[in-house]
């Protein structure tokens, strides 16, 4: 089962906020310069690199700023681990210089540079509480947060929903199969992803969960802006958007899977061997009649396990959510 329900009010905004931690400020980095190579004791294995900003004295970069920073310069992690100390300095300061406005502005804690923010983000100043606001007023009557928000700051994913958001499958084998939908919204608050809004359902039976990109007029970029007011009102408008898709195609399309019956081993012959049984496994479990509905159960199920590998659980949901709402072909698996 899923967290219960948090009413959407300003103790819970400010309790969103407290996720953002509160000794960390966001420095200028004018022309950052890579000063110095850090290694572990004993085995010289290399650990990170220390900067300065603007002058500033050297601070350390941690494990979340060191692979933003190797990412955006393309000098992999595992080729800084093989070069002298010297020619790590020189060829990352190199790309400094040449990309210099990725790096202007950095988040530092103490002594330790924690993250980049993207540029053009710091106007924006978001928190999450911004983002909460916002998506309520998308929903009815007494919005809540579905549970605590999932990952960690800067990357923070948030489920909202309303009394109205529920809904229970009567063709079901099972009985009282009701679903929990929630609107999913997935921000970077440092600005390097493009912020998400999904259609999410929940089975309360199990907490079998699925989820789809909500379709809202244009391309996700379109939820990117220069500003705040302008931002906070296409992520409402996108809100607002995705609550419709839940009611008008995503309710309605899982109700005819459960209808239409399906073959698990199609969908399996498309999967990494490494997956296939977890999902055989998980449709066993069930016993929904051998259904679309059944197939897309097992593929969600199998997401929970805790022998599935973390980068697959929102894959499997993913998909599950595209075979129910038909964006991809139960046939031949490709999306339409």
């Amino acid at each position: 089962m899923r967290a219960r329900l948090l009413p959407i009010t300003n103790e819970l905004l400010a309790l969103l906020d407290s996720s953002v931690p509160s000794d960390v400020e966001w420095v200028e980095a004018r022309d950052p310069v890579v000063c110095s190579i850090v290694r572990k004791g004993g085995s010289g294995e290399f650990a990170s690199v220390t900067v300065r900003l603007a002058g500033s004295k050297p601070l350390l970069l941690d494990a979340r700023a060191l692979d933003r920073l190797a990412a955006l310069t393309r000098v992999p992690k595992n080729l800084l681990a093989d070069l002298p100390d010297e020619l790590i300095r020189s060829t990352l300061n190199a790309q400094l210089r040449k990309h210099w406005s990725w790096f202007a502005c950095a988040a530092v804690k103490g002594e330790h540079v924690v993250d980049w923010l993207a540029p053009g983000w710091r106007g924006l100043a978001l928190k999450p509480s911004d983002v909460a606001s916002t998506c309520a007023r998308a929903l009815g009557d007494q919005p809540c947060l579905g549970g605590q928000p999932e990952g960690e700051w800067p990357r923070l994913r948030l489920l909202f929903t309303d009394a109205t958001l529920s809904h229970v499958f009567t063709g079901s084998p099972r009985a009282d199969d009701r679903h929990r939908f929630y609107l999913g919204v997935e921000m970077d608050f440092a600005g390097w992803e493009m912020p998400s809004v999904s259609a999410v359902s929940y089975r309360l039976a199990c907490s079998n969960g699925m989820m789809v990109l909500a379709s809202h007029p244009g391309s996700e970029r379109k939820l990117w802006a220069q500003t705040r007011t302008v931002f906070l009102d296409k992520l409402r408008a996108a809100s607002v958007a995705a609550v419709d898709y839940i009611r008008s195609v995503l309710i309605p399309r899982i109700e005819c899977t459960v209808t239409r019956s399906a073959a698990l081993e199609t969908v399996l012959a498309y999967l990494p061997e490494r997956i296939a049984p977890l999902v055989r496994s998980a449709y066993r479990a069930e016993d929904l009649g051998g259904s679309e509905y059944h197939v897309v159960n097992a593929l969600s199920r199998a997401a929970n396990r805790d022998d599935c590998p973390p980068e697959w659980r929102d894959r499997l949901r993913s998909l599950a959510g595209e075979l129910a709402v038909g964006r991809r072909c139960w046939s031949c698996f490709r999306k339409k």
